[in-house]
């Protein structure tokens, strides 16, 4: 006989069952998530710091070739600094090339400051880095290589990051330094062409410690809060790539409530299927053997 413990055994078994099939769905949901979310920001951040280095390239090279153009010009300011309208003009030429200029310096094979047209660039970081810089390019014989080392330098109110290259001095025996401080506006646009919802995106010194230098905000200084990750967010940084010329670490920081909450969603829907299910799980299978009662009692 189809009693009512029958019906709720039944019931039971099958709700049981759905619970198990919803656990099981929801849990590869979740993994799906997060496989993809990873997947897809390890894409962004690639393409991104593809680009900022395919940025500090074309920097490179357009200082490189103008440093070849302009060493007479140099030579001349040398000789003749007090000339103020030469330099006028060459901050003009410099400006043409470079429409984030903010300032330069020439040096001589030592890394000696020759000249420079604003006194806000040339300071304590700027001098030890072109002076390393000089020293490894004494030799003529060897090709002149790209600074490799380019990073935020926080001078007040206008931090900026330098490119170097050698200029040929008019004893031809020696190479001098043209340094370029540039604006990082060009950085900051790439990293918010980047930006998507629920991640940061952020340039950080690549040696540990988690200093931001530029985020699609602006550089470390223009921001509010701390200037370092802190180590909830280095746990968190779920995609991270070296900028191929410098000294920076593309990282991606998902915010910190993005897969939490994702899987209080899933869980929440799950459970409210269940629950949906069970009732009207219940609720037949009471109505099926009371219809049984019925059928027997007649």
């Amino acid at each position: 006989m189809f009693s009512r413990l029958h019906a709720f055994l039944y019931s039971s078994a099958l709700i049981l069952a759905i619970a198990i099939v919803l656990t099981w769905q929801t849990q590869k949901n979740i993994r799906y998530f997060i496989d993809t979310q990873q997947l897809f920001e390890r894409t962004v951040v690639d393409n991104a710091a593809a680009e900022i280095g395919d940025f500090i390239h074309e920097r490179q090279t357009a200082a490189h070739i103008f440093a070849e153009e302009y060493a007479p010009s140099f030579q001349y300011m040398q000789a003749n600094p007090e000339n103020s309208s030469y330099r006028t003009d060459m901050v003009k030429r410099i400006q043409r090339r470079f429409s984030d200029y903010l300032s330069f310096s020439v040096t001589d094979e030592r890394g000696k400051l020759l000249y420079q047209d604003k006194a806000i660039h040339f300071g304590d970081i700027c001098e030890k880095e072109v002076r390393q810089y000089a020293l490894s390019h004494q030799d003529l014989s060897k090709p002149a290589k790209y600074w490799g080392n380019i990073r935020i330098h926080p001078k007040p109110q206008h931090y900026h990051f330098d490119t170097m290259s050698p200029w040929p001095m008019a004893n031809g025996k020696n190479r001098g330094i043209f340094l370029l401080g540039l604006q990082p506006t060009a950085l900051i646009k790439i990293l918010k062409r980047h930006q998507i919802p629920g991640y940061r995106i952020l340039l950080v010194r690549n040696n540990g410690t988690g200093s931001i230098e530029v985020t699609h905000e602006g550089t470390s200084d223009q921001l509010l809060g701390d200037m370092d990750l802190s180590k909830d967010e280095m746990m968190r940084i779920y995609a991270s790539t070296e900028v191929e010329g410098s000294a920076w670490k593309l990282v991606s920081i998902p915010d910190e409530g993005l897969f939490s909450d994702y899987e209080y969603k899933l869980w929440s829907e799950a459970l409210l299927i269940l629950a949906i299910f069970a009732f009207i799980s219940l609720l037949m299978s009471d109505l099926i053997w009371r219809l049984t009662q019925k059928a027997t009692d007649d």
